[in-house]
């Protein structure tokens, strides 16, 4: 399996999540813990129980997450026309994007792999994830007054932007050729398909928390959600995102190593922000049922 500097850069971000939960969560009276988690912590947990943060330095609305996905659909159709334009004529890719993929791929001056269908479907399935997604933060979801900082503002805007041209870091131009569609393929589209219905129907019963029998929105709290997945985990919409991600992973397969590292850092993100909230629900509603888990059923 190649290792590119893309690749590295992903789990280093893997890593960065997973130290700033062990740190604003063990480190008690560390320098700097306030701050950090200031930054950390986003949208329902920040201001209660444990979490409880003072000032608002670098925030922004939550409701911005929408630009993510915009920028996430823009991105990823570019990188999609400019793929398929790239092999339907056997060139090579445009000048400045391959000045780019050059120094994404570095140390390796070629790429590994050559089946280009694997990662067209993923980046055609990343591009219907966009779309629904901005959908949803546009026409259904009710945001409330959370905020979050803009270093995770940011952030979240590079990942959306960065997953196209990811994706394309093996690939070498010129060579690609159309291989066949194989079970892992078939099988990781049906888990999107499924894993999309699910996260759609989830941002449809977190909207009607605060909308009355017309869908106007009578209050930005709180509440605790029920029905459909929530009846096991307190965070189905983060397990919905993981196996998103995880079906990517499943079609472009493991020689894929960018992709591999694009599923392990949702995996800590949405895991880790997963059991915030959970413990988050717990302090906020003292009747919260303790047989949920916080993103995995029956599991932590």
């Amino acid at each position: 399996m190649a290792l590119y500097l893309i690749t590295i850069c992903w789990n280093l971000f893997s890593l960065a999540i997973i130290l700033a939960y062990i740190y604003t969560t063990y480190g008690n009276k560390a320098p700097g813990i306030a701050a950090v988690k200031n930054l950390f912590y986003y949208g329902k947990v920040r201001g209660h129980g444990n979490h409880k943060l003072m000032g608002s330095f670098a925030q922004v609305p939550k409701r911005w997450f929408a630009h993510f996905y915009i920028v996430c659909v823009v991105c990823t159709a570019v990188v999609t026309v400019t793929t398929i334009h790239v092999t339907m004529t056997s060139s090579t890719w445009p000048h400045f994007m391959g000045l780019v993929l050059d120094h994404l791929r570095y140390p390796q001056t070629e790429g590994d792999i050559t089946d280009v269908m694997p990662v067209i479907l993923v980046l055609l399935l990343e591009l219907v994830q966009g779309c629904r997604r901005t959908y949803e933060c546009l026409y259904i979801s009710s945001y409330s007054k959370s905020t979050i900082s803009i270093p995770v503002y940011l952030t979240g805007i590079l990942f959306y932007a960065s997953i196209g041209l990811s994706l394309v870091v093996p690939l070498q131009g010129g060579d690609f050729v159309i291989g066949q569609i194989h079970w892992n393929q078939f099988l990781g589209t049906l888990l999107f398909g499924w894993a999309s219905f699910k996260q759609h129907k989830i941002a449809k019963i977190f909207a009607k928390l605060r909308q009355n029998k017309t869908g106007t929105v009578m209050n930005h709290e709180h509440h605790v959600p029920h029905g459909d997945l929530f009846e096991y985990v307190s965070c189905p919409h983060y397990l919905l995102e993981i196996l998103i991600y995880f079906s990517f992973f499943v079609i472009c397969g493991i020689n894929h190593p960018v992709c591999l590292s694009i599923f392990l850092f949702v995996l800590s993100n949405q895991t880790i922000a997963g059991y915030i909230t959970h413990i988050w629900y717990q302090q906020k509603f003292p009747k919260y049922p303790r047989s949920k888990t916080a993103v995995f059923p029956f599991f932590l």
